[in-house]
């Protein structure tokens, strides 16, 4: 019998325990798996109204927030939870700077175990980096500050290209003193990540994992590493969206769960508490509501873990609830804000403190929404007259940011492809009308396990595209890989001229798509 262990606590308990001893070999793997277990229940049992749920997941499709996955878990249960195609349950997702709240977990753990003190002065942690002469401020900055985005700079001093990045952190010169004010900069969290390495010998991740053994967090999450080489702390962690919302689930009950304590109380307590008041650093009406230790207080009594690209799990105590999404909306409206905003004015005024009476119709519509869920379709006429006049023909561009010199569509039925040549070479993207077709992005330059260090393969891909007008081709590249973002394509004919131009919303990769280019054919 091959029964995903996930899957097999989603059944009945009398199911469960019938599979459990027609395969006793295998009851063992099934009865005594460690973890935090969400069974799954309809909404309504916990107070959730599917309608209300549906009304949400159809407010952002229409307004084309592209979601990867969905979970809504109340009193311990799995309420709700959705994927959108190529994403699924146990899919790795990267997390961005919800990465910060998994070091933040990492700190707290280190306190509990004696290990670290969050008065200990930065500096001592890190001689090597600060010189023999440091400024007064970089010497009064201690763990704590790291913590609460109360650092001496005004942002984060390091570039995403740089070649190392926590050497920037002690050397540009400081614009204020430690604890006054929490200025966000992802630097704060790379020096705590890089800590805990120093001090505990081991990637972070794996030093959390007796912490994830009890959570039962995937045993191949993963952290893509800073230049330096230490864990990205910052921005790294790949992980399951369920991965995420437990690690909520620990701070919200007080860093205890099935009656063992794994965090110190009164860390998990302060980590989700307005340490630092946030209003007069942060214009969205979320973020303004104060920051703990690396994590973000948000409103309705709430704390977030927030990563680009909203990656979001928001847990509310008042309601036992907890709220982990996954997505893609670098550089679009709405943003992570207008998500959660969203949330708050669709789902939460009709949570119930009671469960509801059941809802079988509204029930299955939620199901069958999620049923063919799929990540975003370029929305637009399939063919065009104008596919008859450039079909298979070569353009020679001229000179142009991007680098391409030549360029060429091959459009047949439902497919097409755009071949080009830049100064890497040929390369060519396959995209669908109607539908994302799935590839590799034929670059091979940008990073991959570690920031710096090209991957040497490309990134796994998906590309839709429509005619927007007669004359307009528009076509949009979805990252699916470690590295998210999108690439809009949108070519014009004229005659015999073909226009380019280029949109990425991507963070260190597709920077050298980019402008205009102008060719005619060959």
């Amino acid at each position: 019998m091959n029964i995903n262990r996930r899957s097999f606590f989603k059944l009945s308990a009398a199911v469960r325990t019938s599979l459990a001893l027609s395969n006793e070999s295998n009851a063992i793997d099934y009865v005594f798996t460690n973890g935090l277990i969400f069974p799954s229940v309809t909404p309504e049992s916990v107070g959730i109204p599917s309608r209300d749920v549906l009304t949400f997941l159809r407010f952002l499709r229409d307004r084309q927030v592209d979601l990867h996955s969905i979970m809504m878990i109340r009193h311990g249960k799995m309420a709700v939870e959705g994927y959108f195609a190529p994403y699924h349950s146990e899919r790795k997702h990267r997390l961005y700077s919800v990465s910060k709240s998994f070091t933040s977990l990492a700190i707290g753990r280190m306190v509990t175990e004696g290990l670290l003190s969050l008065d200990e002065r930065i500096i001592d942690h890190f001689p090597d980096l600060v010189g023999n002469d440091p400024h007064p401020w970089f010497s009064s900055v201690t763990v704590r500050h790291l913590l609460m985005m109360a650092g001496v700079h005004r942002g984060t001093p390091s570039g995403i290209r740089d070649k190392a990045w926590l050497p920037s952190w002690f050397s540009v010169a400081p614009s204020h003193p430690p604890g006054i004010i929490s200025m966000y900069d992802t630097g704060c969290t790379n020096l705590l990540s890089a800590l805990i390495e120093r001090r505990t010998g081991k990637p972070f991740l794996e030093y959390l994992r007796p912490v994830f053994d009890e959570l039962g967090v995937s045993e191949d999450i993963r952290c893509i590493r800073m230049p330096d080489g230490y864990s990205w702390g910052g921005s790294g962690v790949i992980a399951t969206t369920l991965d995420m919302a437990k690690v909520a689930y620990l701070f919200m009950k007080e860093g205890a769960v099935n009656g063992k304590r794994l965090i110190d109380p009164r860390y998990a307590r302060e980590a989700v508490s307005p340490m630092m008041t946030t209003l007069a650093t942060n214009r969205d009406v979320e973020r303004q509501q104060g920051y703990g230790y690396q994590i973000w207080r948000t409103r309705m009594n709430s704390f977030s873990f927030l990563g680009m690209g909203s990656q979001i799990a928001t847990s509310i105590a008042d309601k036992d609830f907890i709220l982990a999404i996954t997505a893609d909306t670098q550089g679009t409206e709405p943003n992570m804000n207008d998500i959660i905003s969203a949330f708050w004015n669709i789902v939460y005024l009709q949570l119930s403190d009671a469960p509801l009476q059941a809802d079988k119709e509204g029930y299955e519509a939620l199901n069958l929404f999620f049923k063919d869920a799929k990540i975003l379709i370029v929305d637009g006429a399939h063919s065009s007259p104008t596919v008859s006049r450039i079909n298979g023909r070569t353009y020679k561009m001229q000179p142009n940011r991007a680098g391409i010199t030549e360029a060429r569509f091959e459009i047949n039925g439902g497919h097409g492809v755009f071949h080009y040549i830049n100064e890497r070479g040929a390369k060519n993207i396959p995209f669908g009308f109607g539908e994302n077709i799935p590839g590799v992005f034929p670059e091979t330059h940008y990073f991959g396990e570690q920031m710096g260090t090209p991957k040497n393969a490309g990134y796994e891909m998906y590309a839709s595209g429509a005619w927007i007008n007669e004359n307009t081709l528009y076509i949009r590249v979805r990252l699916t890989d470690d590295y998210l973002g999108s690439l809009v394509i949108n070519a014009s004919f004229s005659g015999d001229e073909l226009t380019l131009m280029f949109f990425a919303d991507a963070e260190a990769i597709f920077y050298e798509y980019t402008g205009v280019a102008i060719g005619g054919l060959d």
